[in-house]
C-alpha cells in the first residue's frame, strides 16, 4: 500500500525520501512530469544523516522500471541502481504537469509514492 506526498518544494522532498529510505526501505519519485516513476533505493552524502545534521546529499541511487526501454521524449532509461547527481535528478524530477489535464492539488508539485503500513496492521 502506498500513498502520495505532494510537496512544493523540493528541499522537502529531500527530507522525506532520506526518512523513507531509513524507515522503510525506499520509496518512489514521481518523474518526467508524472509520465513515470523511479524507485530511490539509497544515496550517496558527505556524511551519515543517521549521525549527523551535517550532511549534503550528492547522489541518489534509482531503479528505473522501464529500462532497458527508450522513451520518444525523455530517452534511454537509466541503469538498475544508477548513481545520479543531485544535479542531474533536477533534470528529471519535475514538477507534476500533465498536458490537458488539470489536477489541482498536484498541479505544479513535486511528488514521491511512499510506502505505508494499512490500518488494520499499525493497530495490531
Amino acid at each position: 500500500m502506498s500513498r502520495i506526498a505532494r510537496h512544493p518544494f523540493l528541499s522537502a522532498i529531500a527530507f522525506v525520501l532520506l526518512v523513507s529510505l531509513f524507515v522503510v526501505g525506499g520509496s518512489a519519485l514521481v518523474v518526467w512530469r508524472a509520465a513515470h516513476a523511479w524507485f530511490m533505493s539509497g544515496f550517496e552524502s558527505t556524511a551519515d544523516p543517521a549521525y549527523s545534521n551535517r550532511y549534503r546529499v550528492t547522489k541518489a541511487f534509482i531503479q528505473d522500471p522501464w529500462y532497458p526501454a527508450i522513451s520518444s521524449i525523455w530517452g534511454a532509461s537509466r541503469p538498475p541502481n544508477a548513481g545520479v547527481s543531485v544535479r542531474a535528478l533536477g533534470q528529471d524530477y519535475l514538477r507534476y504537469d500533465r498536458p490537458g489535464r488539470r489536477h489541482p492539488k498536484r498541479d505544479g508539485r513535486y511528488m514521491l509514492i511512499l510506502p505505508t503500513v494499512p490500518k488494520s496492521r499499525a493497530a495490531g
